[in-house]
């Protein structure tokens, strides 16, 4: 059904928006769940809500929801004048994730990440964003969460069971090896008295190391049929 918009927040007499998503009813006006920094805002300026493109399907929406982010940048990355903290594209709960969908998001991302510029850009963003206290600390909190930490340990040893993911991530270590920046910056740390996992690639002391590393480390015992480097 084409019930669905993609709509803008401007601050009162700006026209340029500082937030840009979809819905359908009544979403544009709701105050609820929004990030901190579209919060910020509002808090110091009056705004508006302008509809930019009504009578849409989902899938439609979405994707002009993604293209507009990408338009005008993202604050958090130090791209552009949105709050948007993510891409885009991102849909309900009740998302039906179609394989039409999926392929135009596929596209879309591989024609942005396939430019040179658009990598380094997002390289320069992600780094200066790292700068900023308020990201940083909110990030953090996000990454050392209990259930987080749970969710993302049993991802990785799930992964590490794949064979294709397995080679493909010994391969990639094999050839960062072969690099002399890298390898020179690896030495570096085993002549301060490091020492690097084989198959975590994890470097810290030796104590600590020959504690949780190894053959204790956690994507060697995850293996059934471990294999060193």
């Amino acid at each position: 059904m084409n019930n669905y918009y993609v709509y803008g927040h401007y601050v009162s007499g700006s026209n340029e928006p500082f937030y840009i998503g979809k819905g359908k009813e009544q979403r544009a006006w709701v105050t609820q769940h929004r990030n901190f920094l579209w919060k910020e805002v509002v808090a110091e300026h009056r705004y508006e809500v302008r509809i930019i493109q009504d009578n849409m399907n989902e899938t439609d929406a979405l994707l002009l929801e993604t293209e507009l982010i990408e338009k005008y940048g993202r604050i958090d990355l130090d791209t552009g004048i949105l709050v948007n903290m993510t891409e885009g594209g991102n849909g309900g709960i009740s998302m039906l994730m179609t394989e039409e969908y999926r392929q135009n998001l596929a596209n879309s991302a591989r024609k942005r990440w396939n430019s040179p510029q658009y990598k380094e850009k997002q390289s320069v963003a992600q780094k200066n964003s790292w700068q900023d206290e308020t990201i940083r600390n909110k990030r953090i909190s996000r990454m050392i969460a209990t259930d987080v930490k749970i969710k993302n340990s049993h991802s990785k040893k799930e992964m590490w069971k794949t064979p294709e993911y397995r080679n493909k991530n010994l391969e990639t270590r094999r050839k960062n090896w072969e690099t002399p920046e890298y390898r020179e910056s690896r030495l570096n740390k085993l002549r301060a008295g490091y020492i690097v996992c084989p198959y975590c690639n994890k470097t810290g002391d030796v104590g600590n190391m020959k504690r949780w590393h190894f053959d204790n480390c956690k994507l060697y015992t995850s293996l059934d049929n471990p294999t060193q480097l």
